[in-house]
């Protein structure tokens, strides 16, 4: 084995295709030789092992690509905001209704605040991911493959304009199966 690490190929060396790959690590590189067509035509296998092995690459770099968009760093709050989550606003006889999206999101990471005539609600809501099983967790033999990714995650923030006969000394909240409930009482009802 010299310092590159093992040769690795389906043909003698003087053939068409070496493999480098270095030991202790997952870095494979390539070093392809143009074939004539009369001695590819008489290695078959050696296109079928090129193809198994270019969906070896595949999953490989899909790993890769996963892991690194994976969030990591989840605990960390952006001070930046992602997105923005959807509302359902009711003007009731006796109160101002308003209708949170938040699935996913825990109960602990959202704000209130009113200022301005303006309420904003804000906080954070994790990457959805996969969970894995145990075995597949410790042997890491299994690769996910992000196919559409249409949730938002991160921060988020919205602000909703009041209207001037709303009581913010009585606002009630209540948080049922990821929608945020918040009820304002109007002045000229209370």
């Amino acid at each position: 084995m010299g310092p590159l690490g093992t040769i690795q190929s389906g043909f003698p060396p003087a053939g068409g295709s070496l493999d480098l790959v270095s030991p202790g690590s997952k870095l494979i590189a390539f070093l392809t030789v143009a074939l004539p067509s009369s001695i590819a035509n008489r290695y078959p296998v050696n296109r079928r092992f090129r193809a198994f092995r270019l969906l070896q690459i595949q999953g490989k770099l899909g790993d890769v690509a996963y892991e690194m968009t994976r969030v990591n760093f989840a605990s960390f709050h952006p001070v930046e905001t992602r997105w923005q989550p959807a509302v359902n606003i009711f003007l009731c006889p006796r109160c101002l209704r308003i209708c949170a999206d938040l699935a996913g999101v825990d109960p602990e990471e959202v704000e209130l605040s009113v200022s301005n005539g303006k309420l904003l609600l804000r906080g954070y809501r994790p990457a959805p991911e996969p969970v894995s099983e145990p075995e597949i967790e410790v042997a890491r033999t299994k690769s996910v493959r992000v196919l559409a990714m249409e949730i938002d995650y991160g921060g988020f923030a919205r602000e909703i304009t009041l209207p001037d006969d709303v009581d913010l000394d009585r606002v009630k909240t209540d948080w049922n199966n990821g929608i945020l409930w918040i009820d304002i009482p109007r002045r000229s009802q209370a």
